[in-house]
């Protein structure tokens, strides 16, 4: 009785030391691919399992297929396909009684544990014969649903790296050419402002009247000296367009001319 409890607590001790050596090679992976061939080694070597192999469909391929495999025959490899809808369970390969059943066993996989992922992209991984000649127990599939779903959440997290890779790569993009408009954007309106600070205001100014002219020659007489000059008129009669032929004529002229409209103010 007591040989018995110690075997049974040995492989008790066994499976937690397996699910430790899995979780410690998966865990810093980020990518599906990488963590279901870890997965499928690392089972392989634990278990003793002659074979292993891993299928998985991607956003190119609807239907699973071999993507990664440990001493499987080539030719029995290239027939393993499967309904991207199998079951999310560790199970015999011996009670799937399905055509995918029919190639698993053909390629002489006793063992099958799915993963569904988002987006309708399927995988699973599948385990050979022992080399030891034993036949996996309930007590082995019931420790490899409990890898499977430590390998399917590993694998969740690996689909959410890469979403939040992809999503921050085209926010980078975004940015970049945010900033190249800014600075498009920038460089034109300095340009414009150039433009228009080089802009000549007296040749917009059209006078005909006596009145008028008169007032074209008071501006070239002020113009170049330093007094202050008052401009009066009734709203609308053109004393901003004065006030700045004004600028353009005097000494001043290069620098910024600040308009400042006095009825605002309190």
């Amino acid at each position: 009785m007591t040989s018995q409890v110690e075997r049974e607590l040995e492989h008790r001790l066994f499976h937690l030391q397996t699910l430790y050596d899995v979780s410690r090679e998966i865990v810093p992976l980020q990518d599906v691919q990488s963590i279901l061939k870890v997965a499928a080694m690392t089972l392989a070597g634990v278990l003793g399992a002659s074979t292993a192999v891993v299928l998985r469909c991607t956003e190119n391929t609807a239907v699973p297929k071999v993507s990664f495999s440990l001493g499987l025959d080539s030719t029995l490899g290239s027939n393993l396909e499967c309904d991207p809808s199998f079951a999310e369970e560790v199970c015999l390969v011996e009670v799937i009684d399905t055509a995918f059943g029919a190639r698993l066993r053909q390629a002489q996989i006793q063992v099958w544990m799915g993963f569904q992922l988002e987006e309708d992209l399927a995988a699973g991984l599948g385990l050979g014969p022992r080399l030891a000649e034993t036949t996996y127990s309930r007590d082995d599939l019931q420790f490899l649903e409990t890898v499977r779903l430590m390998v399917h959440q590993a694998l969740i997290n690996a689909q959410l790296y890469e979403a939040q890779r992809m999503a921050n790569a085209i926010l980078e993009r975004a940015n970049q050419e945010l900033e190249v408009q800014v600075q498009d954007r920038t460089e034109a309106l300095s340009a414009a402002c150039q433009a228009l600070s080089s802009v000549d205001d007296s040749s917009q100014f059209i006078s005909e009247s006596p009145a008028m002219r008169q007032v074209c020659v008071q501006l070239e007489q002020v113009a170049p000296t330093e007094l202050t000059a008052l401009i009066q008129g009734e709203t609308g009669t053109g004393k901003s367009v004065v006030a700045r032929l004004l600028h353009q004529l005097s000494p001043r002229r290069d620098a910024p001319f600040v308009q400042v409209n006095c009825g605002s103010l309190p």
